[in-house]
């Protein structure tokens, strides 16, 4: 998985490469988890269908076990440290909860929702019941791409340093120099390394991983895409805090969505993200316009940069 890979890095580098494991930072770890929640949903969903589908009771059983096993996992948590429940719950309106036909059931349910303070600290606005949405729109979306595409710019820049350190030798001298490298990275030309990076981008959980932020069986599926995005990732600087770097990145993250979603990522599941620079120009640009989409359009960029420099200033 590529969460497993987040452990393992190089010294000299800071993105998903192989080599000596270090701990995680926060935000691999909040990765991580975000991963395994995407993982576990996926299952959920795969449960239902076959409950709906195939009128299969086990399938639906499954998912009443998962249900209650999930609350009092919970529950139990609040046992052992009320505090840290309760830190989360003032933020949501809704809370799950064992609720049973016998009347302790229903008073220890009461209960257990005034002890952990549920709500209490609910904006309104920046505390949807859906931990996917609390942050600041597809926060989460933008880093799983920006890992993706910075192991495509560490993987380049490692293998191009062979190519670099080789170069100007006759062919008997790159046989000799190929066999001496042992390490996988050999010496290449740049159409090489971006072939071999294709493979890396194809592996099993980087593929998933791209189709489900994508919602599309083969985001790449247009002659020369992938390749275009890999050179486009290789050319990029290493992400850090700095408006300058910021607009880099995204800018190349505006070519990719410009490209898979044919120009119109409004129509994605990014839609939101843009949506308060349509309905605040609407007076103009009215709903069902093309200036109204357009706008839309605009607002996800704006949006993804101004999350990303966020992301880069912690």
């Amino acid at each position: 998985m590529l969460y497993e890979e987040i452990m393992q890095v190089k010294p000299e580098d800071s993105g998903l490469v192989t080599g000596t494991a270090r701990p995680m930072k926060p935000e691999e770890r909040e990765l991580m988890l975000l991963l395994m929640l995407r993982n576990i949903r996926c299952e959920l969903e795969t449960l239902k269908v076959e409950a709906l589908q195939n009128n299969d009771k086990l399938a639906l059983e499954c998912l009443h076990t998962i249900a209650n096993e999930s609350v009092s996992q919970l529950s139990s948590l609040a046992m052992n440290d009320l505090e840290l429940v309760a830190s989360v719950a003032r933020g949501f309106t809704l809370w799950p909860v064992l609720y049973g036909t016998g009347k302790p059931t229903r008073e220890a349910a009461d209960e257990y929702l005034k002890a952990i303070e549920l709500g209490t600290e609910y904006d309104g606005v920046l505390a949807p019941d859906n931990m996917l949405e609390r942050d600041t729109v597809n926060r989460k979306w933008l880093m799983i791409l920006c890992m993706v595409m910075n192991r495509i710019r560490n993987e380049y820049q490692h293998l191009s340093s062979f190519s670099k350190k080789f170069a100007g030798m006759t062919p008997n001298e790159l046989t000799i120099a190929r066999a001496l490298v042992v390490d996988g990275a050999s010496v290449a030309s740049s159409e090489e390394i971006v072939q071999r990076i294709r493979t890396i981008v194809m592996e099993p959980d980087i593929e998933q991983m791209l189709q489900k932020l994508f919602e599309q069986e083969n985001p790449f599926a247009k002659a020369g895409s992938l390749d275009n995005f890999i050179k486009a990732c290789a050319s990029l600087p290493e992400l850090q805090d700095g408006k300058a770097v910021v607009k880099q990145w995204i800018q190349v993250i505006r070519g990719l969505l410009m490209d898979v979603y044919d120009g119109h990522p409004e129509q994605s599941s990014l839609r939101n993200a843009g949506m308060y620079l349509a309905e605040g120009n609407s007076a103009l640009n009215p709903k069902g316009t093309a200036s109204y989409e357009s706008n839309i359009r605009s607002g996800i960029f704006a949006q993804l940069e101004k999350t990303l420099n966020s992301i880069t200033q912690k």
